[in-house]
């Protein structure tokens, strides 16, 4: 369905206006074969920029795509890329006034997640779509034409000009028919099994339309006597697979009664797809198993869970690589650690070194540093340019041996560390604060030092002169 601010456009637009859609006069690779020809990221970076230079032409916004920057020799070139790149030309295909001067494209085949593999055949008949050099665009179907290669006189309110949707009298296609009341593309008044008419507007320029989906059950077995999408009630052929159950085919009698051998993929093929047993779909893929760049097997037969951003997935692995969140594997940030000393350049690969004298990755223990060309090495004796011995009872300089110098024990030059109960008020040698011997007396009953810095003593009613404690 096209907007109305599209339509509004095409009005303003003679009868006859030539444009130019294709940005491509060659293609990379014009002959592709299906055999030989792997596709590949510039096949679809080419067609991106064609479709979006055709719809910018006759109107449309350009499209955004899944996958926006198609990275070659790590994105898939998948299902969804093909299906869009359908999509965005068929909405060309289906805005009125242009379907009495072009035919709509028409596609070889149904392109399926996890099933169609693609093929060269399939950018072929794209590139034919978006290559496509004129256009005749008629005027507004609710303003008719002057003769003179422009628009004239607005057709008469209620005239009939897109499903459900009435000309106003004023040249737009703006009036929405009645909920209930039939109107253009919403006539039909069959009712049989599949298609229970009439067929009415719902007052949105929608049509409420009677026609039963797809595999719904009309009578005789569910899986093998459905509604074929169109309206007709049709009986499957033998050998069909059956509506209901993937694991069973159609007799052609109307009953879903042959199991398909024992480890045919369900419910269709793909990387994650289950088996059947038995006529029974199951034993799908394990959730968290690889199926496709930086995504994982759901569990339940689809290959549909992204890794989380940051950590390694399928054909997304090594140094200064991580999954993005989605399918799509990035480069990680500048700056991030890959190695003794080195950070990743934010372009895939672990080449930054950390500056002089700064710790780093495998190099952050005190008085060690990055010597700025990838290696971890002992700060100079006398020196601390990292500030790694600046605390409590160290002398500020590290000794030369990856260590810091400690004050000297039973002394406090920098008044470091307090005087308390069972703490002597100097340090102790090997860079702390010293506790009073065990044993050294502290407040309380009978209290006594544990050596750690705690005063331990006895309950006050076991002390004289209250023994025993009434």
């Amino acid at each position: 369905m096209y907007s109305r601010p599209i339509a509004a456009i095409l009005c303003a637009l003679s009868t006859a206006l030539t444009l130019s859609t294709s940005a491509f006069a060659v293609w990379t690779d014009p002959t592709l074969s299906s055999d030989t020809t792997s596709i590949r990221k510039v096949h679809v970076d080419e067609l991106r920029t064609a479709v979006n230079s055709k719809r910018t032409n006759y109107g449309f916004s350009s499209a955004t795509w899944t996958d926006t920057t198609v990275t070659a020799d790590t994105t898939s070139i998948r299902a969804v890329h093909v299906t869009e790149l359908r999509d965005k030309l068929d909405d060309i295909d289906a805005v009125a006034g242009y379907d009495a001067c072009i035919a709509a494209d028409s596609w070889a085949d149904t392109v399926t997640a996890d099933t169609t593999s693609i093929r060269g055949s399939h950018i072929t008949e794209l590139r034919t779509a978006a290559d496509s050099t004129t256009l005749c665009i008629q005027c507004c179907v609710c303003k008719a034409c002057n003769g003179a290669s422009g628009c004239g006189s607005n057709v008469a309110a209620g005239t009939d000009c897109n499903t459900c949707y009435d000309c106003d009298g004023a040249g737009a296609c703006a009036t929405a028919i009645a909920d209930g009341v039939q109107g253009m593309n919403c006539y039909d008044n069959t009712n049989t099994t599949c298609n229970t008419g009439p067929d009415t507007c719902n007052g949105c320029g929608g049509c409420n339309s009677g026609i039963a989906a797809y595999g719904t059950s009309c009578g005789g077995d569910a899986g093998c006597v459905i509604c074929d999408g169109a309206g007709t009630c049709t009986t499957l052929g033998n050998g069909t697979t059956c509506a209901n159950n993937t694991c069973k085919t159609c007799n052609g009698s109307g009953s879903c009664a042959d199991n398909k051998s024992n480890g045919t993929a369900c419910p269709a093929a793909g990387t994650c797809a289950g088996s059947c047993t038995t006529g029974t779909c199951g034993s799908y893929t394990a959730a968290g198993t690889d199926c496709d760049t930086c995504t994982d097997c759901n569990g339940s037969g689809s290959c549909a869970t992204y890794i989380t951003a940051g950590l390694d997935g399928m054909n997304c692995t090594g140094t200064c690589v991580s999954c993005s969140g989605i399918n799509t594997c990035a480069n990680d940030a500048s700056g991030t650690d890959c190695a003794t000393c080195t950070d990743c350049n934010g372009s895939g690969a672990c080449s930054t070194y950390i500056g002089n004298n700064l710790h780093g990755m495998n190099c952050s223990a005190a008085c060690t540093v990055c010597n700025g060309s990838g290696t971890c090495g002992n700060v100079t004796n006398g020196t601390d340019p990292a500030n790694d011995c600046d605390t409590v009872c160290k002398s500020g300089n590290c000794n030369g041996s990856g260590a810091c110098v400690f004050d000297a024990i039973n002394t406090d030059p920098t008044g470091d560390c307090p005087v308390t109960t069972c703490m002597t008020g100097n340090c102790d040698g090997a860079g702390a604060c010293q506790f009073s011997t065990a044993g050294t007396g502290c407040p309380g009953c009978n209290g006594q030092c544990d050596g750690a810095g705690t005063c331990n003593a006895e309950d006050p009613c076991m002390c004289p002169p209250f023994n025993p404690c009434n």
